[in-house]
């Protein structure tokens, strides 16, 4: 399985980096055409959208996120990375729908909950963005980044004790973070 990018420690099989105009435009026909010889292969149409999406071809991308959808409404691949993309295309509302689904299909999954709970602390709904963060921080407990959102989100709380705790957990997991030094700096004063 192909993941588009998440945080720290995930090991990125693809990125949504602009490759050249022309290897682009390549890639896009040879997965067009390959889509065309079987238009039922999910994989096929989550590939093209990815494709798609890099090259800011933002109607089609859409376009084959739901057709992948109405494919296969409960792969988790294509609940992840349709609210993934809607995200990234100001679809918050929609990305929340297609992310919670993804967690509901896989409870042992961190990627889905760890977007959740940014995308969460990022409208500063701190109580939603906990709720997710916990979830990751129990699957991973060393997820520096998790750690670090939830020392943001219970600072923003006013929940200082567990704000910090988080952010020590934070680097105890990537020493160098200096986000986390400054929370707990921030949390001193």
């Amino acid at each position: 399985m192909s993941v588009l990018f998440i945080g720290a420690g995930i090991t990125v099989q693809r990125s949504l980096s602009v490759p050249a105009a022309s290897e682009a435009r390549s890639e896009i026909g040879s997965l067009k055409r390959a889509v065309r010889r079987d238009p039922r292969d999910v994989k096929l149409r989550i590939d093209l959208a990815r494709s798609l999406y890099r090259a800011r071809d933002m109607d089609d991308t859409l376009e084959q996120l739901r057709q992948a959808s109405r494919l296969d409404p409960e792969s988790w691949e294509v609940n992840f990375v349709s609210g993934t993309i809607y995200y990234q295309l100001g679809r918050t509302s929609g990305a929340i729908a297609r992310l919670e689904k993804a967690v509901a299909l896989d409870p042992e999954d961190e990627l889905a909950p760890y977007r959740l709970g940014k995308i969460f602390l990022d409208s500063r709904e701190n109580k939603a963005a906990i709720k997710y963060l916990l979830k990751v921080v129990k699957l991973r407990p060393g997820h520096g980044d998790a750690q670090y959102y939830l020392g943001r989100a219970y600072e923003s709380e006013g929940e200082v004790a567990r704000a910090a705790k988080h952010y020590a957990e934070a680097l105890s997991a990537a020493p160098s973070m200096a986000a986390a030094e400054r929370g707990l700096a921030r949390l001193a004063e």
